[in-house]
């Protein structure tokens, strides 16, 4: 993927770390100044008995599912070293790196991309009443299972790791919107909207009318638009890269046009 020009841009990153640091790096590499400003705190499940439990058992399953770097993350860790374990399926190459980085090589979809693909792959592959092991955060959509289960396979969905919102925005970044300062925010997942949202000091703020909105994936705007946020870009692709991609190009065409505009007066 090129490289996007993000030159005097601030981009206001919201999603989790480590991720939020390692996309304030690409937009300093593409000459933008990153405010990070995670809205979504990464913990392990409230109650771990289950998680412990599967992991505990894994011979059983033909398969573990995992839909973000954060469930790898949590079976890495649960993993004792060279222990044996079923295939992986990953939802896309940056969770596959991931696990492959930690020992654990992962298939992903021919065409990657969200979690109905990823479902697909693996109908595609498994037979009715295959069991799998579904990890993921305490909250999330079910479209995956509902798609499994009504292809003939069961799915055990066991929580293993927690996505704690957080109840205040640091001040450099509320001075920034204030300031106008801010040139785009980035939402990355519907529940870092639903944080960031419910984080600002006051629901008439009018932060959005002077920067703009732009979201990972259409599930994403969705939840922005709900809450009556205007949504002005979604990446083509479900990744941080597309997603600067986006904006550059974005900033790109606004210019062009204005200098197209100055030029015919």
């Amino acid at each position: 993927m090129r490289s996007p020009n993000l030159a005097g841009r601030t981009i206001l990153i919201t999603r989790p770390q480590p991720e939020a640091e390692q996309t304030a790096d690409l937009v300093r590499r593409a000459g933008g100044h990153p405010l990070v400003a995670p809205a979504l705190v990464m913990g392990p499940p409230a109650d771990p008995v289950p998680f412990h439990a599967a992991m505990a058992r894994l011979d059983t399953y033909a398969g573990i599912i995992l839909t973000s770097a954060h469930g790898a993350r949590a079976l890495l860790d649960a993993l004792p070293a060279g222990s044996a374990h079923p295939p992986l399926y990953a939802v896309g190459a940056k969770t596959a790196a991931l696990l492959h980085q930690g020992g654990c090589p992962a298939t992903i979809p021919t065409q990657p991309g969200d979690a109905q693909a990823l479902a697909q792959f693996i109908l595609s592959r498994h037979g009715p009443g295959t069991l799998f092991l579904f990890l993921r955060a305490e909250s999330g959509q079910e479209t995956l299972v509902h798609i499994l289960e009504a292809g003939g396979c069961r799915v055990e969905l066991v929580v293993a790791y927690r996505a704690m919102p957080i109840t205040q925005l640091p001040e450099p970044v509320l001075t920034a919107l204030h300031r106008r300062e801010v040139s785009a925010i980035s939402f990355f997942s519907g529940r870092s909207a639903e944080s960031f949202l419910d984080a600002l000091p006051s629901p008439a703020m009018p932060w959005w009318q002077h920067t703009l909105i732009a979201a990972l994936s259409p599930v994403t705007a969705t939840v922005l638009q709900r809450r009556h946020i205007p949504v002005h870009l979604v990446a083509p692709h479900p990744s941080a890269e597309a997603l600067l991609v986006t904006l550059a190009d974005h900033w790109q065409r606004t210019c062009a046009h204005v200098t197209a505009r100055n030029s015919s007066i």
